[in-house]
């Protein structure tokens, strides 16, 4: 409830406010002892204020000097820059004025340039290192999914991926966001023509058999000493080539069990 300073009459008040008020000029005022709830003193406020107001020009004052640095990161590429030009500019102009020792004074300048470029080098390498670190985590996470997809629809044992993305390191590469067969790395199928990743994959299922299932094909069981039983009208594929692999159909095929790859390795 807010608290006026001067009533007519103490009738509308709280019990326990009415002591606060004074008799005065037939008129009853509030007297304080303490600054009430939420009041600032005139001069704190002010005292606030000049901080804030600091704060304030002190951020737009790094900004501009950030934004003064920018085009720094573009332009530095070494120590040999406009700056340092300029440097030996003067060196030379001080050598036509008699002065002795001017390779003195060149190796002061230049470690006054260098000094100088130093932070902004750093932070022109870190901005690099964090960008290459950022596409290499991007390209990897396309590897992954590109290959790992056909890795599974053509029977890879998901456990294994990780050893499969290993061994195609030399053989495919991101490009565009794209994955492609690494340069010079050719299909032996078709010769002149890039791998594929399902024709490598192919490769592996007789390089690396335990990388693969014994058989992808959805309801298939195993009978004594580890026969196999195949259901009831699910066909059999034998060494799939890679369009096989790659088809869609058969790769829908697989999972609902009407479908099995086998190899002969």
């Amino acid at each position: 409830m807010a608290l006026s300073p001067v009533v007519d009459t103490l009738d509308s008040l709280a019990a326990d406010i009415r002591p606060h008020y004074e008799a005065k000029d037939g008129k009853f005022h509030l007297t304080l002892t303490a600054a009430p709830i939420g009041f600032v003193p005139k001069a704190d406020l002010e005292a606030s204020n000049a901080k804030v107001v600091e704060f304030r020009d002190n951020n737009i004052k790094h900004l501009q000097e950030l934004g003064e640095l920018r085009p720094l990161k573009v332009k530095l590429d070494g120590v040999d820059i406009d700056a340092a030009k300029a440097a030996l500019t003067k060196v030379k102009d001080l050598e036509n004025k008699g002065i002795t020792k001017p390779d003195d004074i060149a190796a002061q300048i230049k470690a006054s340039v260098e000094a100088a470029l130093a932070p902004v080098q750093a932070e022109l390498k870190s901005f690099q290192d964090k960008a290459a670190d950022a596409d290499k985590r991007a390209n990897d996470a396309v590897k992954r999914s590109a290959i790992g997809e056909k890795f599974a629809a053509a029977g890879g044992e998901p456990t294994a991926l990780d050893f499969i993305l290993s061994k195609s390191a030399g053989k495919f590469v991101i490009e565009g966001g794209v994955l492609r067969a690494a340069q010079n790395v050719f299909s032996t199928d078709k010769p002149g023509e890039p791998l594929s990743v399902e024709e490598w994959l192919t490769q592996q299922t007789k390089e690396s058999p335990f990388a693969f299932k014994l058989s992808t094909g959805g309801g298939a069981e195993t009978g004594p000493k580890g026969t196999i039983v195949r259901p009831a009208g699910q066909n059999v594929i034998k060494d799939p080539t890679p369009q096989q692999l790659g088809d869609p159909k058969n790769a829908k095929a697989v999972r609902e069990g009407t479908l099995r790859y086998e190899y002969t390795s």
